[in-house]
């Protein structure tokens, strides 16, 4: 006669460790691959913006100096010309003008021209970071 195999405690708590153990690797790849995903979301989106921006100050619309003040009404101005451009609906200007973890971009004057440079805080706090991994481009700017 064969008797009944029942599963055991230690066999049940080794199955939940095994699972997890699986999942914390799994997660702590996926956040590498979230972070990696905005930053490269971010540097497209600012490349974007710069685009327009400096679009918009050749046309005479704002000079370069007004953009990169860091005020809630420079804010204003940079949605301004992002939908002036026609290139923004008016829907889509307010995610449009924030980086991947929806912070405001920040808009600086390249020095000596009536240009502005658009990045990304967290993008730069990473390159400070991790310098050998950035591909940052140094531009001197007007503070």
């Amino acid at each position: 006669m064969r008797k009944k195999r029942a599963i055991t405690l230690l066999e049940i708590m080794i199955v939940i460790l095994l699972i997890g153990l699986i999942g914390g690797v799994v997660s702590y790849n996926l956040k590498g691959t979230l972070d990696k995903g905005k930053e490269f979301a971010s540097k497209e989106g600012a490349q974007k913006l710069e685009d327009i921006l400096n679009l918009e100050i050749q046309q005479g619309s704002p000079t370069a100096l007004e953009l990169a003040r860091d005020k809630s009404d420079s804010r204003e101005l940079v949605k301004n010309c992002a939908l002036k451009s026609g290139l923004i609906s008016s829907q889509q200007v307010n995610k449009f003008i924030k980086d991947g973890w929806s912070e405001f971009y920040i808009i600086r004057k390249i020095k000596g021209e009536n240009q502005v440079l658009v990045v990304s805080r967290k993008i730069q706090e990473n390159a400070k970071k991790h310098p050998t991994e950035s591909n940052v481009a140094v531009v001197e700017t007007e503070e």
